[in-house]
């Protein structure tokens, strides 16, 4: 099924009124085709906002309006055959034309409702701002409205994703699935049905297909994917950017660039999670004790830790014996290894929200483990921050495990 008979079809694929056959098909093509799937998704939220209006009995008045208005309608016998007034006779056709003239008028209705609410409700809420300016938490913008940012500020697009300002930007809310960046600095974390959503800055278009990307206005526009995939239309052409690939509105595409992330980080300063995984319930006296370590990030911004060399002897495992005795113990470079971590340009191990670094560790301790019971341990990062890279590092959840003979 082609993109034409799939938009003619998709009000009657929502509504179940397909056969078997033609649902398959309609599916199928949605799978591979991002613009009906825009499509699908604007068709969902306008009959959504259909829902949300209120059942009203109209006045007498509109109707007695609309019947004069028929009985007035001068006559064009030429254009109704004889047959037709024959099967329906001129009572017949007044009522046609009356029936007709209603369709048009609840049609109209209901498209002018639809959009006046369309444009009344809500586009987009902000979720998070820093202190210094005028904006909080919890105030929404409509279609046509703009908001400009004097701190960083994190806004919250229904069905569609966040949306992160720097200070100092302007954003335009053409619609739900619209908007354009006059000024500054944005990044988009768009969700699955969030496909096709657009920012648009000075007549560049970067079009989404599910992904976390960034863009930065000025006389050539730079674009920025951290995950996933946009598509970048301008008056210099079209261009493709995929994941950790970022290009200047007119250039090539490159490797991404951290310092376009930096206006993140500095407003973030975003925290790893220390993970741990594959543990035993139990293990044999003396040892050895394996697990896996991860550490993780919900932010797009990256932190980097030492590189893999150095990251062990940062590593503490923190111990309590069944005695309530508490002792730490550092770890070396033999007991672990690297199952997935991603270098940045200097060596050191780089972390963000799409780069988690996970490492195999085997444990054996000169003098631990030795009694018999149950151990509590945790694990904890001791490393350095860097002023290129801020973070925080939290300890790992604590696990307990029991020494068997």
């Amino acid at each position: 099924m082609h993109c034409e008979e799939t938009r003619i079809n998709l009000a009657a694929h929502r509504s179940g009124d397909l056969t078997a056959d033609e649902t398959a098909a309609v599916d199928s093509h949605l799978k591979s085709c991002p613009a009906c799937q825009a499509e699908a998704a604007s068709l969902q939220s306008t009959l959504s906002l259909l829902d949300t209006l209120p059942e009203t009995t109209p006045s007498p008045r509109v109707w007695e309006n609309l019947s004069n208005a028929v009985d007035n309608e001068p006559r064009k016998t030429t254009l109704v055959s004889a047959p037709v007034i024959g099967a329906f006779g001129s009572s017949g056709l007044r009522w046609l034309r009356l029936a007709a003239a209603a369709s048009i008028l609840a049609a109209a209705v209901s498209f002018g409702y639809v959009a006046y609410v369309a444009k009344s409700v809500p586009v987009a809420t902000i979720s998070q701002v820093l202190p210094g300016g005028d904006l909080t938490p919890g105030r929404s913008f409509r279609a046509g409205e703009s908001v400009t940012a004097a701190t960083y500020t994190v806004l919250t697009v229904p069905e569609v994703g966040t949306l992160k300002l720097d200070k100092g930007s302007t954003l335009r809310f053409d619609s739900r699935r619209r908007v354009t960046l006059e000024t500054g600095n944005v990044f988009a974390e768009i969700i699955p049905s969030g496909k096709g959503f657009e920012i648009r800055t000075n007549g560049t278009t970067v079009t989404v297909h599910g992904t976390r990307f960034g863009v930065k206005a000025g006389a050539t526009p730079t674009i920025y994917v951290l995950e996933g995939n946009v598509a970048v239309d301008s008056k210099a052409g079209a261009l493709q950017l995929t994941a950790r690939q970022m290009a200047t509105v007119g250039g090539p595409a490159k490797s991404l660039d951290d310092e376009s992330l930096r206006w993140i980080a500095q407003n973030e300063n975003p925290t790893l999670a220390m993970r741990l995984s594959n543990l035993p319930a139990t293990m044999s006296r003396g040892g050895p004790l394996t697990f896996r370590l991860s550490f993780e990030s919900a932010s797009p911004a990256p932190v980097l830790l030492e590189t893999l060399r150095d990251l062990p002897a940062r590593l503490v495992l923190n111990i309590t014996d069944p005695a309530g005795k508490k002792y730490l113990a550092n770890l070396d470079g033999r007991d672990v290894s690297a199952v997935q971590a991603r270098p940045a340009p200097d060596g050191r191990v780089r972390v963000d929200v799409s780069s988690a670094v996970i490492l195999d560790c085997r444990v054996t301790l000169k003098e631990g483990f030795e009694q018999l019971g149950r151990y509590t341990l945790s694990i904890s990062y001791e490393g350095s921050r860097t002023p290129t890279a801020p973070g925080t590092v939290q300890p790992s959840d604590p696990f307990t495990i029991e020494v068997r003979p």
